[in-house]
């Protein structure tokens, strides 16, 4: 993984989060990593608690997610993921 670029690394880990592959999530993050939601101001600190919510999450159906470049921000930079949760029937 140490010769992925940005955008491949973003990549693999929204194909991670789409198929629920926790354990690809798992190798991306370090130990430390802190996921911030910022429409909530909630921090969630550590890869164990991040997995946590995610193997939790309420929604019903597939959450999908999806990433786009932010106005004035250079590709690879500053990437806003964005999730949409879909009831599956």
């Amino acid at each position: 993984m140490a010769n992925m670029d940005f955008d491949g690394l973003i990549r693999k880990h929204l194909e991670a989060a789409n198929h629920n592959d926790f354990d690809t999530m798992d190798e991306l993050f370090n130990d430390d990593y802190t996921l911030e939601l910022p429409q909530s101001g909630e921090r969630i600190k550590g890869k164990a608690k991040v997995r946590d919510l995610h193997v939790n999450y309420p929604a019903k159906g597939a959450v999908r997610h999806a990433t786009r470049c932010g106005p004035g921000r250079a590709s690879g930079v500053g990437r806003d993921d964005q999730a949409t949760t879909m009831e599956l029937r």
